[in-house]
């Protein structure tokens, strides 16, 4: 990781395999404008998909709150880790939301020859921890967020809909451990009876849907409020 002399993080190209590497140049650039501006900033949305496709100021503009959004589609928590301090960190927000871990699911899919289940979420539960360290050394709180299930029409509906829940107890777990806030967008928004997201969250069974992101937004401002913090 190089650091320039304006003491902007720029974390440089990780891999041919990594999908933030199509953002880093429009990350880099907008880093340095938040960091030698000094604005404050409230929150940092950084992580996977989930988070990629959230549009902050629709949900929180009207609360004049300043939300960045650095989320990448397809990301793993192994590569957000190389990023998180450049994209999440530096910026010195008081919050930063971490939604990471149902991709690297993906890689314990037997039927495609992967990884033991337990040895992927051993890797997600270091990388995220070694995030929370992060995140703790510059007293900024953690938000770590639930994996959400599965879209209906996911090639890989039925494995994530077994292994997600595993998933979910070990990031509660870290949260409870660590001191972060956890935020369960799962438990509201599934279908108990299919695993995946119930059907007036999602749009064309693959994407989140408008009313999802209002979902989330709501127990994300209800779970908040319950720690104290008003958005």
């Amino acid at each position: 990781m190089t650091k320039l002399k304006s003491n902007v993080i720029f974390p440089g190209m990780q891999s041919i395999n990594c999908p933030s590497d199509v953002f880093r140049e429009r990350f880099d650039i907008q880093n340095e404008q938040l960091v030698t501006s000094n604005m404050t900033i409230d929150f940092v949305f950084i992580g996977d998909d989930l988070v990629a496709n959230w549009e902050p100021s629709v949900n929180f503009g009207r609360k004049q709150l300043l939300v960045i959004n650095r989320g990448v589609a397809k990301e793993t928590a192994d590569f957000l880790k190389i990023r998180y301090e450049a994209d999440a960190v530096q910026l010195k927000p008081n919050w930063i939301l971490l939604s990471i871990g149902g991709n690297d699911l993906l890689k314990a899919d037997e039927s495609n020859g992967g990884t033991k289940l337990e040895n992927v979420l051993g890797d997600i539960e270091f990388n995220i921890e070694e995030m929370v360290y992060m995140s703790q050394d510059a007293r900024i709180t953690g938000i770590i967020a639930s994996a959400v299930p599965p879209f209906t029409k996911s090639h890989e509906a039925s494995f994530l809909g077994k292994t997600i829940p595993k998933l979910n107890k070990r990031l509660k777990e870290l949260s409870e451990n660590h001191g972060s806030i956890y935020v369960d967008f799962y438990s509201e928004i599934v279908d108990l009876k299919t695993k995946c997201i119930r059907p007036e969250y999602e749009e064309d069974g693959g994407r989140m849907g408008t009313r999802g992101y209002e979902a989330l937004t709501r127990i994300f401002r209800e779970t908040l409020s319950k720690n104290g913090i008003q958005v």
